[in-house]
C-alpha cells in the first residue's frame, strides 16, 4: 500500500483484494461473510486488466430469480487501479450454488472458496 493524498491505495491484487473486502466488510455490517472468486489463470499470468472479484453473502440480501448471479463491475479509480466486480447473494443463494441450482458468471470460480472477511 502506498499513500496518495493521505488516502492508503493498494498497489498489489492481494492487497486490492483485503483493501475492498474489508471496506465492503464494514459497510455491509455483522452477518457478512466475503469470499473471492478469482480467474486464478488470468491473475497468475500477470494480466493487469483481471478484475478483483468478490462474492458477498448476507441473509440481508434479497435472494436472487433466476439461475445465474449477476456482478456489478467498477473501473479503476485513483485510490484503487485495480478493475473489480462484486455479486451480493444472499444465503440461500450461497445454498443453491453448492447445489448447483444457481451459476456464476463465466470466469467466476466458486473453488476454491476462499473467504476473505471476516478474516
Amino acid at each position: 500500500m502506498v499513500k496518495v493524498d493521505g488516502v492508503e491505495v493498494p498497489t498489489t491484487y492481494e492487497e486490492a483484494v483485503s483493501a475492498l473486502a474489508e471496506a465492503h466488510g464494514e459497510h455491509h455490517g455483522p452477518g457478512t461473510v466475503i469470499y473471492r472468486c478469482d480467474d486464478l489463470g488470468d491473475r497468475e499470468n500477470g494480466d493487469p486488466s483481471t478484475p478483483v472479484r468478490l462474492l458477498e453473502v448476507n441473509r440481508r440480501f434479497p435472494s436472487t430469480r433466476g439461475q445465474e448471479l449477476r456482478p456489478i463491475a467498477f473501473g479503476r479509480a485513483r485510490d484503487f487501479p485495480f478493475p473489480s466486480a462484486i455479486i451480493l447473494a444472499s444465503s440461500a443463494d450461497l445454498e443453491r450454488l453448492h447445489a448447483g441450482q444457481l451459476r456464476l458468471p463465466d470466469g467466476w470460480h466458486l473453488a476454491p472458496l476462499q473467504q476473505v472477511w471476516p478474516r
